[in-house]
Order: structure tokens, then sequence, then C-alpha cells
């Protein structure tokens, strides 16, 4: 949580100095205060500041002079990128709720691109399908920013053919095929979780995952296995993406009382959302009757399906993984290779009711 809100604090003061950066009365060339003033200022420690202007520097607002100080650089003056920024529609019956939660996750990277000073332009996911048609849009551009969860290889044999440079990034685990791409290392969050959950309620766990969140499962079934349950006694559940409220309600009519004192693992909140809406009508609450830790952590995003943010949750944050990706492919661009570059964020736990015992509700 410390270094969370460490941060959060970093990035609070280089949103401030980005913004101040734009004033129109500010020119190329102009040294801003010290660190130390700025500190004084914000009400923040000096090695925060320093941090702050070094994201600043590295997205071209700003220059250091050894021994001289730190300058401010306009548009003119350094390269303007041109970006694609690849989305996707929500795929099956969604709650509208998880549907705006992922498109305000698009809507906040747009607007991070854009402060940074990137010119961006966003290609919906179905506008790739007429080869020569996408070929032709995508040509202008400097490099390209996917936002998926899952990319088809006639996909990335399209954006291989621009020869441009292109980073995949996403809120689950790496692709087991050699892109560029930014995504979250599960395990550290689910080894923390893990520390929080008694024996009893592992002896015999089950985790929930959709066709394609098959890989998160088997990361809850490692880390389980890391804390000596046996792998014949962990069960994984396989759901349907396109009827998955219904599978849900199912499972739940049937074994509701073996998940009775249990923890249950889930790879997506919206499997999380749908099994406790299910586990309620059988009069089974959160915390009280068993415990939940889900991944992802939509409900930072606005994802919502009660009253309060409920589910727990292994993540990294959306920014973090966001502007990994920029820096990622703002070295691809001044660095071209053919070398593939894999960046791994540590992931975090958020905890909620889901996962509070009985005695803290």
């Amino acid at each position: 949580m410390e270094e969370t809100e460490k941060r959060n604090k970093i990035q609070k003061v280089a949103d401030i100095l980005r913004d101040e950066i734009s004033d129109i009365h500010l020119k190329h060339g102009q040294r801003i205060s010290s660190a130390t003033d700025i500190a004084r200022r914000l009400n923040v420690s000096t090695p925060t500041v320093h941090a702050a202007e070094k994201i600043l520097v590295r997205e071209g607002l700003l220059y250091r002079i050894q021994g001289s100080g730190t300058y401010i650089r306009k548009d003119g003056h350094s390269k303007r990128l041109s970006i694609g920024l690849l989305e996707s529609d929500v795929i099956g019956p969604v709650a509208e709720s998880m549907h705006q939660a992922i498109k305000l996750q698009i809507s906040n990277t747009l607007t991070s691109l854009r402060s940074w000073g990137y010119t961006v332009q966003l290609f919906p996911y179905q506008e790739l399908l007429d080869e020569k048609s996408a070929l032709e849009k995508l040509k202008f551009l400097d490099g390209v920013l996917i936002s998926r969860n899952y990319v088809d290889p006639y996909t990335l044999e399209l954006l291989k053919k621009t020869r441009k440079p292109f980073v995949i990034f996403r809120q689950l685990t790496e692709y087991n095929f050699p892109v560029p791409q930014v995504c979250i290392d599960l395990l550290p969050g689910m080894r923390l979780t893990l520390k929080h959950v008694r024996k009893s309620e592992i002896q015999n766990p089950v985790i929930f995952c959709e066709p394609h969140s098959w890989n998160v499962a088997y990361l809850w079934k490692q880390a389980l296995m890391e804390q000596g349950v046996s792998g014949e006694n962990i069960q994984i559940v396989e759901l349907d993406s396109l009827s998955l409220a219904n599978e849900c309600y199912r499972y739940v009519r049937v074994y509701c009382r073996k998940m009775q004192n249990t923890m249950i693992f889930t790879a997506q909140d919206g499997i999380a959302a749908n099994l406790i809406s299910a586990l309620t009508l059988e009069d089974m609450h959160p915390g009280r009757d068993y415990r939940l830790v889900s991944c992802e952590n939509r409900e930072s995003q606005g994802f919502r399906f009660a009253p309060e943010p409920l589910i727990s949750s292994v993540y990294a944050p959306v920014e973090k993984v966001t502007s990994e990706a920029v820096k990622l492919l703002r070295y691809l661009i001044d660095y071209p290779t053919d070398c593939i570059h894999v960046v791994r964020i540590p992931a975090e736990l958020e905890i909620r009711r889901s996962m509070l015992n009985r005695e803290l509700l």
C-alpha cells in the first residue's frame, strides 16, 4: 500500500508540472524552479519531485543540463509522435457497468497519451478486417498500442506487415507467443493473497475461469500448490463466456453447500460478480459464508454490481500498465530492434469485503 501511495503521489506531481508546462506563456528553453522549491510549494518531498521530473523528461516535455538545471521543451523542438490506439468492443453478454469500465480504460489511455504530447488516432478493432484499407491507415503512424486481452494471429500478421513498432498492453498475463508486450505478473499478488488465507479454506479449492483466461487459473493453481495444496484437490471450472451468468447460477445451485467456509478463486471480475449474485440467492454472503478473490480490479475503473466496491482483486493499476506500454513503444520507435521486449508488472492485492473474515465484518 505504501508503494502504491508513493507512486500515486509522484504521478500527481507529474500531472501538476505537465499542466504548468502547457501554459502558453512558458517558452522552450525556460528553466523551471529547483526541485527544492517545487517540493516546498507542493508540500511533497524533494525525491518525489525528482521522480516526477524523470517522467516528464522521458515524455520529452523537459530536458536536463548537467550542473545547470531542468528546462522546458516545447512542441517544434521535439518530435511529436503519432500513435494508433487499437481497441475492441466487448463480446458476449456483459453487465453495462463492466462495459463502461472497459470503455473508461480506453478513455483514460487516450487522455494520458494526449496529455503527454502525442497525437493519437483511435482504431476500432474491426477496422483492421480490410487488410488493404488497414495498411493504408496505419502507414502514417509512428507506432501502435493495442489495448486488448486477446489478439488473433491475423491481426499480428497485419501489424508485422506495417513494419511499425507495436506494443500490446493488457490486464491479464503474458501471451505465450513472442510479441512486444506489457502484462501483469499475477503470481506476486496471488502469493500475497494466500498469506491472508487459512489452511482450512483451501483444502479443496475451486478456481473459475473462461476459455481465454485458463492461464490465470493455472497460475492460481501454481500459487496454491506452492502452499502445499495437492494438485489433485484443486478443481478448475471452465465457464462458457456466452452463457456466463447461467453457468454460474447452475453451478451454485448444485454445489453451494460445498462452497461454504471456503476460499473461491476466479480469473476475472465478471465471473466473480456472477458467482456472488448466485450465492446471494442461496442466502450465502461474502465474508460471512465464504471468501472470494478475483483478478482485474474492474471496480476501481467504475464497474459496479453492488452499492460499493466489493470484490477483492489481484491487479496492477491501469495507469501503470499504460505508462509502461507508452515507454516501451517510445523506446522501440527510437531504437528499432528485432528483439522481443516483455515488461512484467508485479501484481498488487486490493482487499475488499469479499475477502474479509466474518469477525471483521
